[in-house]
């Protein structure tokens, strides 16, 4: 089973609870027994931003970990782009049910990993991209090309996103309104313009805000300090 650590934690004085984000399972819990012990086998690959190949025991409550491999290590070495990734993890693990197959998630995961790893790619971009596939795979937006009423969505009329429930024409252009061709951009899932890019990181903000239901994200808030994305 290949997947990804996105989060973890000690246990006891030798092992560490693991959080994995796999494509055919979604989010799981496993325990990685004497993980921390000087000479484990399994301590030096236990790390973010690598795909690994995971053999478990699972006869008991908490699969156990008997082994890892490294598939392929995508390495970061800037500091906003690291925190980006941590941003993308915290998002999966309080966003997602445990045990729950997400394989739209998890692609879109590993194409956001090359691209923040790629020091050409525009991050801002590649993470709003990132949120609108997480969304739509979560059933909080649907198809950003056509309102509710079927009508085709375009570029230089203003519209409402609700959560949930669709695409909506604004003619009153409220607060909250947006551009068709922010819309049409983020389904394209490719470059946003500088407008889109600044329209669409207050949708993606409101509608994680609604999707988490009060749940806190910590690196928002450190991005927030940062002044950024």
């Amino acid at each position: 089973m290949r997947g990804f650590i996105i989060h973890q934690r000690k246990y006891k004085e030798t092992s560490l609870f693991l959080e994995l984000f796999t494509r055919c399972r979604g989010r799981l819990s496993v325990l990685a027994k004497g993980a921390n012990r000087p000479k484990s086998t399994l301590g030096s690959d236990l790390q973010p931003l690598r795909l690994l190949e995971f053999t478990l025991y699972e006869r008991s409550a908490i699969p156990i970990l008997k082994s890892v491999d490294l598939i392929e290590n995508y390495d970061v070495h800037m500091g906003s782009k690291t925190l980006s990734i941590f941003y993308i993890n915290e998002l999966i693990y309080k966003g997602l049910l445990k045990e729950d197959s997400s394989p739209l998630i998890f692609d879109s995961y590993i194409e956001a990993l090359k691209k923040i790893t790629n020091a050409d790619s525009c991050l801002e971009t590649t993470l709003r991209n990132f949120e609108y596939s997480f969304l739509f795979s979560s059933g909080v937006i649907s198809d950003l090309t056509s309102t509710n009423s079927g009508e085709k969505v375009v570029p230089i009329s203003k519209y409402r996103v609700v959560p949930g429930g669709g695409v909506f024409m604004d003619e009153n252009c409220s607060p909250n309104s947006l551009s068709g061709s922010t819309l049409l951009q983020l389904s394209e899932g490719n470059g946003l313009d500088k407008s889109a890019l600044r329209e669409s990181k207050y949708l993606m903000r409101r509608l994680i805000e609604h999707f988490l239901g009060g749940k806190e994200l910590a690196t928002r808030n450190l991005f927030k300090s940062k002044g950024k994305n």
